[in-house]
């Protein structure tokens, strides 16, 4: 098992009302993203994150087009999308 460290990221679209969890580090500070990062510096397979939003966003999948039509779309039904 591996112990996550928290890292803060300020965004504009952040909030300065964290849940009292997360209150403490992010106080007075526009934060939208929360990670957790290895607490030795290594990198990992994987990015975990909270996100706080103060506005609505749009959900992005990073990915290349093919793996989106073969998971989204593998029918091809949906042609001339993307």
């Amino acid at each position: 098992m591996q112990k996550l460290a928290p890292h803060y990221v300020e965004k504009p679209w952040g909030r300065a009302d964290l849940s009292p969890l997360f209150a403490a580090a992010g106080a007075g500070r526009q934060i939208g993203e929360v990670w957790f990062e290895s607490a030795d510096g290594r990198d990992l397979p994987l990015l975990v994150k909270y996100i706080f939003t103060s506005e609505r966003l749009s959900i992005h999948v990073d990915g290349s087009k093919n793996w989106g039509l073969m998971v989204f779309w593998p029918d091809h039904s949906r042609q001339g999308v993307i």
